[in-house]
């Protein structure tokens, strides 16, 4: 484009705790020259962008997090259901093995009782 300058040389400019990052301004416009304001503009544009971008991605963290915890609710009702039917199984086997035992005492006593007599 003949309107746009050739971009200058990247610099490295240091930052915090020593760590450096290439200085990448922007391409000169004729139309639109790069101005403090326009700068603002820009940052204030990358700002909102950068925004979204965290809200976006919270939002998806949070949907997932979301379905993980159906899934782990599902899962952990369906293992309780599991568990109360084993429980109830085992509880009618017990009072099955009582009510035999209790049959059996009666019926001994019963036997004895007619051999007494």
């Amino acid at each position: 484009d003949g309107k746009r300058q050739a971009q200058e040389p990247k610099q490295e400019t240091p930052r915090l705790h020593g760590i450096t990052e290439p200085n990448s301004p922007t391409k000169a416009n004729t139309e639109y020259p790069n101005t403090p304001e326009k700068q603002d503009l820009d940052l204030k544009s990358h700002l909102m962008d950068f925004k979204k971008d965290v809200k976006n991605s919270l939002r998806e963290t949070q949907e997932n997090i979301n379905k993980q915890v159906e899934a782990y609710r599902e899962e952990s009702q369906k293992s309780l259901k599991q568990f109360q039917e084993n429980t109830n199984n085992q509880l009618k086997e017990l009072k099955m093995e009582i009510e035999n035992i209790y049959s059996q005492r009666t019926w001994k006593k019963t036997k004895q009782n007619k051999t007494k007599k």
